[in-house]
């Protein structure tokens, strides 16, 4: 299922995740390049700057506090990247919340802006 909080708190999970054997949570694509906000497209824990405070941290536990089992929940994990390009004020320390023109030319594998697959970021 999508981690967007809309997603979570329209469902009745006491009912739902009774007949479920394991919940398999999409925790990523939080961020990409079809938009201009800068940030982790995966991130454990939000910091002040995270675009909607969303994070895998937040969502497990909005999973756990409607009584869905920890046993019942599966975290997703990107084995892939995606950039941008055109950041403005960009350090090192500072990449949340900032904003950039577009994200970077496709990878090898699909039409997506910013998407790199993990033999893209291996063969740089």
């Amino acid at each position: 299922m999508s981690a967007s909080n809309k997603n979570i708190n329209n469902i009745d999970w006491p009912q739902v995740a009774q007949y479920l054997d394991h919940i398999f949570l999409m925790s990523y694509d939080f961020l990409g390049g079809w938009e201009n906000i800068v940030g982790h497209h995966a991130n454990l824990f939000a910091t002040n700057k995270t675009p909607n405070q969303i994070s895998v941290d937040q969502q497990v536990n909005a999973l756990l506090q409607r009584g869905v089992s920890h046993q019942q929940i599966i975290v997703g994990v990107p084995f892939y990247g995606r950039g941008w390009q055109q950041v403005e004020d960009f350090t090192p320390n500072t990449l949340e919340g900032l904003t950039s023109q577009s994200g970077l030319k496709k990878g090898s594998d699909l039409d997506d802006p910013g998407y790199f697959t993990y033999q893209d970021i291996a063969a740089q």
